[in-house]
């Protein structure tokens, strides 16, 4: 028996399908119905095999087939759950820069902040580090590093940067250590948008190939498998 077919079921019904054997799950409503036909001193627990045995013997019509679904449609949703993961790191390791900025020079986090996964601002930090280190650099030199990726807005960056930099006179206390660390968090940043990059490509061939694969049916073989299945509520 397999409780969740799509998931860490997907193997099993892989081999029952591979091995000649006709998969079928009983919806879990149907199983409630058919446990409470016992009586209640031998009422199975719910998820055991008991009513779904009974119901494979004498109820097949409580039964409903178990496919193992498109290739391509299952790496897309693996590959798309990678995708989420790593936006919400992205996200994660994003708010985690704001709050070092905010701690340490907040007029340079309210430059910066709603642009932090901007590549040339990741570059910035990861180059510079924090406020003490972007100030350290030069106007110059922060300018050529902006334009490599932010050709139109480059000079406009720096131009908030440098402002926002004239504007704090005191040290927070931290603002040191804030450049090492800066500068890890933006390469880390950095790192998972290139795998978000690299799964987005990954995506994208999987759908030209299919797309561009011949298919009996002359349409799109995932619309066909839809319909055979029934909408979704």
């Amino acid at each position: 028996m397999v409780d969740q077919p799509a998931t860490i079921g997907a193997s099993p019904v892989a081999v029952a399908h591979a091995s000649g054997n006709q998969g079928a799950y009983l919806p879990g409503l149907a199983m409630r119905r058919i446990a409470h036909l016992y009586p209640a001193a031998r009422r199975p627990m719910p998820g055991t095999r008991s009513p779904v045995a009974d119901a494979a013997r004498s109820l097949a019509h409580t039964l409903r087939p178990v496919d193992v679904g498109d290739a391509a449609l299952a790496e897309l949703d693996v590959l798309a759950g990678l995708d989420d993961d790593l936006a919400d790191e992205a996200n994660r390791i994003a708010n985690r820069i704001r709050g070092v900025l905010t701690g340490t020079h907040p007029a340079l986090e309210r430059a910066i902040g709603s642009k932090i996964s901007h590549p040339a601002v990741l570059e910035i930090l990861s180059r510079c580090g924090g406020p003490a280190g972007i100030a350290k650099t030069g106007r110059r030199q922060l300018t050529a590093i902006a334009k490599i990726h932010a050709p139109r807005m480059g000079e406009q960056l720096v131009e908030a940067i440098t402002s926002a930099l004239d504007q704090q006179t005191v040290t927070v206390p931290g603002t040191a250590a804030a450049d090492s660390v800066l500068s890890r968090l933006a390469d880390s940043v950095k790192t998972v948008l290139q795998q978000r990059k690299t799964v987005a490509e990954q995506l994208e061939g999987i759908l030209q190939a299919d797309r561009t694969a011949p298919h009996a049916s002359g349409g799109n073989p995932r619309r066909s498998n839809a319909s055979q299945r029934g909408s979704c509520g």
